[in-house]
């Protein structure tokens, strides 16, 4: 897709969320300011508070990034576990279609049910931006 990070995203804190919940986290999404309506949250599970990494904060006080479970899918700029990710596409046995629509179908079938694939969404203010074609000026 054409999206650019506007702002910058503490890739070390995500490595750390998701070695700390090697169950609950395969995917976490980055969002862009015209979606915030599609961020549906999947039935009652938790919202993850995490510190920014040293790193990161560079001395700045800086509070908690949070990531809340997701009831949509989709192949917008994501982090992810590689394994997961490699064997959920596998998985699809129809490759005719891009497999964003299986994806959405599977994780709202198991959101239905209180359960989830392990998609969470990264909730500080959208980080992302849309790239509009010849709108874009080049020096973005």
């Amino acid at each position: 897709h054409d999206f650019n990070f506007v702002e910058e995203v503490d890739h070390l804190a995500l490595v750390d969320v998701m070695e700390k919940h090697p169950s609950e986290v395969n995917y976490i999404r980055f969002k862009y300011q015209y979606v915030q309506e599609r961020f549906l949250h999947c039935g009652n599970l938790r919202t993850i508070k995490h510190p920014f990494s040293p790193e990161f904060t560079d001395g700045l006080e800086k509070d908690f990034m949070v990531l809340e479970p997701s009831k949509t899918y989709s192949d917008n700029n994501h982090f992810v576990r590689f394994q997961w990710y490699f064997q959920t596409i596998l998985s699809i046995k129809n490759f005719r279609r891009p497999p964003e629509g299986p994806l959405q179908r599977r994780q709202g079938d198991l959101c239905a049910q209180n359960k989830t694939m392990g998609l969470y969404v990264y909730q500080p203010p959208h980080v992302l931006r849309h790239l509009d074609g010849r709108g874009t000026p080049e020096f973005v």
